[in-house]
């Protein structure tokens, strides 16, 4: 395993209980043009905590969260991670029926959600009929906190996990979504390992804790790790987080301008959304780079960003399973090595090790041959599959002697046309090389005949039609990449991570069961 004897020593518990008790005027969360500070914080935390220990849910017992970009969405995750409970987010992007499922299926004993979220057709009733202890939580924190139903001599008997931090949902791309278990250690390395970046992270991460100047920009949901884990490091560092409910190019500008924000975090679906609303230069001129993750990035996208802003966008790659991230680019690094490089995920991160492997043999494969990206970390979730620590990932990549990564697609995205692979990402790339095109998703579906067969959906700037994108892609692909059906739509199903969810392009060509 990787050394981590030399990693800092974090305890987020411990920090966040520190953030706590600073200045109670300190200006710490903003939402919706209006801040609140650390005194309103820690109300808000009291109120929660009061509550879950008169219930009995104390250390080591999961607590749901329906998840938003909110204010009294913060507390509950401080609430519940300063008194060393177990997190349970839930995302709010999905039906009634699928919170309601998600809240049965996890058997957590309390369930705490937004006055929005509970007015969702039957939540209330559902969490009555199975005893979870049902919290109300307003969006603007006027209302503070209530309990809706139940009480401390009913409900479910929580299952403690002790130790356990978080019981993250992935972001559920192929398929639907699963569960990794973050332990305390975990995520207190993740951050211990972040802390190694520079000199002023690690200050920040490892001293006592004091109220930072900067702000983080929130604006991916806190159902996904990305969100989760930029709000958890922020206020780890005790740095102010303002937050945005729903990401829209001008408002995110304008946060950018008013705080002179110099780093922020776009995923490439907003990226391009910031190109595309023509955002002008001057209101984010403050900006010295972006980091963007959570999908690949097309590098002419990227290169189109940097040169309207200015601002080298550093693309970084991850998963779910492996908190803290695994590899990116360094603003050293872009500079250096962006031309020569162009299109890496970037150079694995301190303390990580990345290998190239045959999928079938296991084979440790050289520079620039194609296989399945295998990890080494020391905060990795999931078992190793070779028993020396070494864990296979679902992607397919390659990378070069100087250690960088290109991500070229994932092993469980692959169509296979009668006998014939069909990479998902190459059809897509060649989708959005058309002038009309702004995005673009392919997918496998069941054929009698052929076993799988491809289909497409797009995005598009200006009117085009299926036949006009067929007839493009027949000039550029081989027969058998071709869609059999393609479909212009308004919007492309995403997850909450904003990439787009390839279950949901499934079931728009999928005919529903009877």
């Amino acid at each position: 395993m990787p050394d981590r004897n030399d990693d800092p020593v974090v305890d987020i518990s411990a920090r966040y209980r520190e953030l706590l008790e600073l200045d109670p005027d300190h200006q710490l969360l903003q939402y919706a043009q209006r801040w609140y500070t650390i005194g309103q914080l820690r109300s808000w935390v009291e109120q929660l905590d009061t509550i879950l220990r008169a219930a009995g849910i104390g250390p080591g017992a999961p607590v749901g969260l329906v998840t938003r970009n909110r204010p009294l969405q913060v507390a509950t995750i401080v609430a519940t991670l300063a008194s060393e409970r177990c997190l349970v987010p839930i995302t709010s992007i999905q039906s009634d029926n699928g919170v309601a499922a998600d809240v049965e299926k996890l058997q957590v004993p309390v369930l705490v959600a937004d006055e929005e979220d509970w007015q969702r057709e039957r939540l209330l009733e559902r969490c009555a009929q199975v005893g979870v202890l049902a919290v109300a939580v307003s969006a603007d924190g006027a209302g503070s906190v209530r309990v809706l139903a139940g009480s401390s001599t009913a409900g479910i008997r929580p299952e403690l996990r002790p130790g356990v931090a978080v019981l993250m949902p992935t972001s559920g791309t192929t398929g639907p979504p699963k569960r990794i278990t973050y332990q305390y250690d975990q995520v207190n390395g993740a951050l211990g390992r972040i802390a190694k970046y520079s000199a002023a992270t690690a200050r920040s991460l490892t001293g006592p804790v004091t109220a930072q100047r900067g702000i983080v920009i929130s604006i991916l949901a806190l159902a996904h790790i990305g969100g989760l884990w930029a709000v958890l490091q922020a206020l780890a560092e005790g740095r102010a987080v303002t937050l945005l409910d729903r990401f829209e190019p001008m408002a995110w500008a304008d946060l950018v301008e008013e705080h002179r924000a110099k780093l922020a975090a776009l995923p490439p679906t907003t990226l391009r959304m910031v190109l595309d609303a023509d955002v002008p230069p001057e209101k984010i001129s403050s900006l010295l780079a972006v980091n963007c993750g959570t999908a690949p990035l097309d590098p002419d996208v990227s290169d189109a960003f940097t040169a309207k802003y200015g601002a080298p966008v550093l693309t970084a790659y991850g998963a779910t399973e492996f908190p803290g991230g695994l590899v990116g680019w360094t603003i050293e690094d872009h500079r250096e090595h962006w031309k020569a490089k162009r299109g890496a995920a970037g150079r694995a991160r301190p303390g990580i090790k990345i290998r190239i492997v045959d999928p079938e043999t296991g084979e440790v494969l050289g520079p620039d041959q194609e296989g399945i990206v295998s990890v080494l970390s020391p905060q990795a979730t999931a078992p190793s599959t070779s028993g020396d620590g070494w864990v296979r990932t679902n992607d397919i990549a390659r990378m070069d002697t100087d250690g960088f990564l290109w991500i070229v697609g994932r092993a469980d995205d692959a169509i296979i046309r009668g006998g014939f692979k069909i990479v998902p990402q190459t059809v897509e790339a060649v989708l959005r090389d058309h002038p009309a095109v702004t995005d673009a998703a392919v997918t496998g579906i069941p054929d009698e005949r052929l076993g799988q067969v491809p289909v497409a959906a797009v995005t598009a700037r200006q009117p085009i039609t299926p036949e006009e994108l067929d007839a493009w892609l027949r000039d550029r692909l081989a027969k058998y990449q071709i869609p059999v059906e393609i479909r212009v739509v308004d919007d492309l199903p995403r997850t909450t991570s904003l990439k787009v969810s390839k279950e949901g392009l499934r079931a728009m060509f999928t005919p529903a069961a009877p």
